[in-house]
């Protein structure tokens, strides 16, 4: 999860066009974690730093994570 989540904060990021220090400080997290989590070295952040992300990039979790929503299977009463 980590590269790939790495990649995927980078692209919104740079979408935006911020340096990693405005994205730490729109998402109120520190610049360290930031470039940690751009380089892949926290490889299971917090619920907490993710929901950050999101709400600042402005996506769900599952776009910031690469989800894949699962077809629901029927269950038969």
């Amino acid at each position: 999860m980590a590269d790939k989540l790495a990649l995927i904060i980078k692209k919104y990021r740079k979408k935006l066009g911020w340096s990693q220090q405005r994205l730490a400080e729109e998402a109120k997290l520190s610049y360290g974690i930031i470039q940690s989590l751009e380089i892949g070295r926290i490889k299971n952040p917090e619920k907490t730093t993710l929901i950050k992300l999101a709400d600042t990039f402005n996506i769900t979790l599952d776009e910031l994570v690469d989800r894949k929503p699962s077809k629901q299977k029927n269950k038969s009463s």
